[in-house]
């Protein structure tokens, strides 16, 4: 069992970059996060989110989140934009600095990105001018650490991988993968028990109406053998 952060990018007034749609990048990880979290505590693993719904998250604050939980691992969830709206791809960002187990958490979730078919940019470093990792996300927290920028959201072709509640529970489980393989464990598919309907009374009526016309027929071949012969 582990202890590991999601960091939830932008939210409240602060809506990150805007889809291709119009809609926000703030939505989109948020969502994301959430079916992120569910899948991992359903493999027995203790997670904390800066935040669950729609509201101001300053990275300072995310970062003492994640320190003060004592995390494992954390996954900081975002999204891209670029100004010439041609981006596209994943990206995942690593420490400069990175221990073997921050550089492995990349690594496997890049790789879990490729599996899945999606277009990857590849495991990423960036520093800013004094030689240290330009996220303060990164660069602050205790724990190992990545930040995941999942596709270029003002991009039609990346959008359309994003675009439903659907499609993020996909790149959600894509990113439980990951996560998992560096905990040195296999993702175990959801079972969905499929509910049975409960009978209406059309269909009581029609297996009463059955069971009778089974019950005459048996009665009158009864009689039938027993009924006396004529000598």
């Amino acid at each position: 069992m582990s202890r590991i952060f999601l960091s939830i990018g932008h939210g409240g007034p602060d809506p990150g970059c805007i889809a291709f749609d119009g809609s926000h990048e703030s939505d989109i990880a948020l969502e994301i996060g959430l079916y992120l979290r569910n899948d991992l505590e359903r493999h027995g693993h203790i997670i904390g989110m800066s935040r669950t719904t729609d509201e101001i998250d300053k990275v300072a604050s995310e970062v003492d989140e994640c320190n003060a939980f004592e995390a494992d691992y954390g996954v900081s969830i975002h999204c891209n934009a670029s100004s010439s709206h041609e981006g596209r791809g994943f990206e995942v960002y690593r420490s400069v600095s990175s221990s073997s187990k921050g550089k492995l958490l990349a690594e496997n979730i890049n790789d879990a990105i490729i599996e899945a078919g999606y277009k990857s940019r590849g495991v990423k470093t960036r520093v800013n001018d004094y030689g240290k990792d330009y996220f303060y996300w990164i660069r602050k927290t205790v724990a190992p650490v990545v930040l995941c920028e999942v596709g270029f959201i003002d991009n039609e072709q990346d959008f359309a991988l994003l675009k439903t509640s659907e499609q993020r529970k996909t790149m959600a489980i894509t990113l439980a993968k990951g996560i998992l393989k560096t905990l040195g464990e296999e993702y175990v598919e959801e079972i969905i028990e499929e509910e049975i309907p409960e009978p209406t009374v059309e269909d009581i009526e029609e297996k009463r109406t059955i069971g009778d016309i089974v019950f005459d027929i048996f009665k009158l071949l009864l009689e039938l053998l027993t009924y006396p012969s004529k000598s």
